[in-house]
């Protein structure tokens, strides 16, 4: 039964007032309808009857004037930009669209910067600064707390490693500190502890995104302290540093950044403690005692094997990392079970169930797994073996003959081992 259609006329839906009906558009149905300002306008039905268009927009335009008014600390200058925007309503059945108009006002703090505020925010009192004001209070937040307790420093403005504390985030629980790296500005919450380490910027690129004035001086890396700028070679930016041991060096900035140059130099001449491995157990292997012998500038070790090897040699560095746990035994062994556990798994009643899907030897005249040519007879003949006995066919002068014969000694003595295999995997 076809199905009546809706009447809007005369009807009123906010300021419209329906006219008429007005062309199609598709499968959508549009109204004339006059606004109470006298502006003609068709509206699609649809947004008549679920209110998302109440007006022929004059109603967007209507706004309070909020120039000179004050709010907090902010003082209304103009009238800033207006978005419209879409938004869906999730608390009908039917979802519609709903469009909102968000319009802005350019505002100046009184510490003299200026920033755009909605207007719903303004008249709210959510904002009441440029962002002065809560600093400003957080800082006098901050000091209150520091002041009750003592235990705690204030650390903004101070290093750790590469980066500087900016500010807290949170002064009741001041753990967490947003810091800045000195070098590239990249910022990241850090806690006390793991600034205490003196932690480095491992930001991608971090020595690529340095200021053409930045100040190194104070910075320690690694063993070297910066003391001042020195003069430029070859086009280079070169700090004097200060070592750990007391020498002074002029080290070139990027090298320092990378890491490239650590110390003076004192460094080659320390030398590393030397391991004892003497009496210790690493795997099948005990280290016996160090030879003379260096591989790759690691001691090689004699050792005992628990299979009773007396004599194997090994690097330090495979003692130690794990990688070397026997003379080879193990290896052995371990290949040897695998293999034995893997033909057991295809085995059914002692018949190896993958040699009878085994590949045609490569030795084959005739072209036939077990498809044999008797050269004294001249005869062709097929034959197959399980469990150690061997099945053979009667002799024929035809190759097709030999090769039907195979076929059937197959089916009759492999199918059924085949079925058993293929059912205990199922």
């Amino acid at each position: 039964m076809a199905r009546d259609k809706m009447d809007l006329t005369g009807q009123q839906y906010g300021r419209l007032t329906v006219l008429s009906e007005a062309p199609k558009k598709g499968t959508r149905r549009y109204w004339t309808c006059q606004c109470e300002c006298g502006t003609i306008k068709n509206v699609q039905q649809a947004h008549l009857r679920n209110g998302s268009i109440s007006s022929c927009g004059c109603k967007l335009r209507e706004y309070e004037d909020l120039t000179g008014r004050r709010f907090g600390k902010l003082t209304v200058i103009k009238e800033g930009k207006y978005v419209t925007k879409e938004v869906k309503n999730k608390f009908k059945s039917n979802p519609y669209q709903n469009f909102i108009t968000e319009r802005y006002w350019v505002c100046q703090c009184d510490c003299g910067n200026i920033t755009e505020v909605l207007s719903y925010i303004l008249t709210n009192e959510g904002t009441k600064s440029c962002g002065c004001l809560t600093v400003e209070i957080g800082t006098k937040n901050i000091m209150k707390f520091m002041s009750e307790n003592k235990k705690i420093k204030y650390l903004v403005g101070k290093r750790f490693g590469y980066y500087e504390i900016t500010w807290y985030t949170d002064y009741k629980n001041p753990i967490r500190k947003l810091c800045k790296c000195v070098l590239c500005g990249d910022e990241k919450l850090l806690t006390i502890t793991s600034l205490s380490k003196k932690p480095k910027c491992r930001r991608k690129g971090h020595h690529k995104r340095l200021p053409k004035d930045i100040d190194l001086v104070g910075l320690t890396f690694n063993h070297l302290t910066v003391i001042k700028k020195s003069e430029d070679k070859n086009g280079k930016n070169y700090w004097l540093c200060k070592c750990s041991c007391g020498n002074e060096k002029h080290v070139r900035q990027d090298h320092l950044i990378q890491e490239r140059t650590k110390s003076c130099g004192c460094l080659r001449n320390v030398k590393k403690p030397k391991i004892d491995l003497r009496g210790k157990r690493f795997g099948r292997l005990i280290a016996v005692s160090p030879t003379s012998e260096r591989k790759h500038g690691h001691v090689v070790w004699l050792c005992e094997c628990d299979c009773g090897n007396n004599e194997h040699y090994v690097e330090s560095v495979y003692l130690t990392s794990g990688q070397t746990k026997s003379c080879g035994c193990l290896k052995q062994s371990m290949d040897y079970i695998n293999l034995r556990e893997k033909l057991e798994d295809q085995r059914v009643e002692g018949v190896n169930t993958s040699l009878l899907k085994a590949n045609m030897r490569s030795d084959n005249k005739s072209g036939v797994k077990g498809v044999y040519y008797h050269k004294k007879t001249g005869k062709w003949y097929a034959q197959l073996v399980v469990k150690g006995k061997t099945y053979r066919s009667s002799t024929s002068k035809n190759k097709e003959d030999a090769i039907r014969a195979r076929k059937e000694l197959e089916e009759k003595y492999h199918k059924p081992y085949l079925e058993a295999k293929q059912n205990d995997d199922a």
